[in-house]
């Protein structure tokens, strides 16, 4: 096959210049294909949905590399030189897949955990007495985030949460306390363990003890035992 750079003479004619077009086509559609296969090759950038089969794509190129490292040697050295470039492309693959996941849009779990994390932090440094401007403002709050949280069935449990159980906006207090009410009625609903909404302040606003502290690590390690014996379908109450 003619190159593609003499594709630049000007001066060429007849026949000659017939096949140079001929080649000229070949060289695009090469082009075009060797393009499309970086991008098939993850040379390329990916989208973020990819991200649930992330790793067994690494896993698999890693596979491929290894195999053509192994075929294309001819002596220790050379495969010693391509070993070394294996390795390292893949641990830039690893990296790769870890900057994946942590830019990848949140799931359910994480959208949720965030959600509360700001709505009980707002409660929590609002002022002791609300005048009736934030009042307004706290029932606009949860309003908004019933009807735009980016979880429809989620959203709508909120709405017919608010519906029967309107937010108490007297004083930061009380509203953090509703707050924490309506998250143990959902934690409830989602069979998770209740909090305490007597220690609202420690967890949002204040810190936790030392002595809360170990409690609070003791209640979680608990809570991990619980849910083995659940998941392994173990009794959680043994009889005599």
């Amino acid at each position: 096959m003619l190159k593609c750079s003499l594709l630049t003479n000007s001066y060429i004619s007849g026949t000659l210049l017939n096949i140079l077009q001929s080649e000229f086509v070949l060289c695009i559609i090469t082009f075009v294909m060797a393009a499309r296969q970086q991008y098939d090759d993850g040379q390329g950038e990916k989208s973020c949905r990819a991200c649930v089969d992330f790793k067994s794509w690494i896993m698999g190129k890693r596979s491929a590399k290894t195999s053509d490292a192994s075929s294309s040697s001819s002596s220790d050295n050379s495969r010693n030189n391509i070993n070394d470039k294996t390795t390292t492309s893949a641990n830039s693959s690893v990296d790769s897949e870890s900057h994946q996941r942590k830019s990848c849009p949140l799931d359910k779990e994480e959208l949720g955990r965030s959600t509360w994390g700001v709505l009980h932090s707002i409660a929590a440094y609002l002022p002791e007495m609300l005048n009736s401007e934030t009042q307004k403002d706290m029932h606009n709050l949860m309003r908004l985030f019933s009807l735009y949280y980016p979880c429809e069935y989620c959203a709508k449990d909120m709405r017919e949460e608010l519906a029967k159980n309107p937010p108490d906006v007297m004083s930061r207090r009380s509203f953090s306390q509703w707050l924490c009410r309506l998250h143990n009625s959902v934690n409830q609903k989602l069979g998770k363990p209740m909090f305490d909404c007597s220690k609202v302040d420690e967890r949002w606003r204040d810190g936790w003890s030392d002595v809360e502290r170990k409690l609070s690590k003791m209640s979680k390690e608990a809570e991990k035992a619980r849910q083995y014996l659940v998941d392994k379908n173990i009794p959680l109450i043994f009889e005599p």
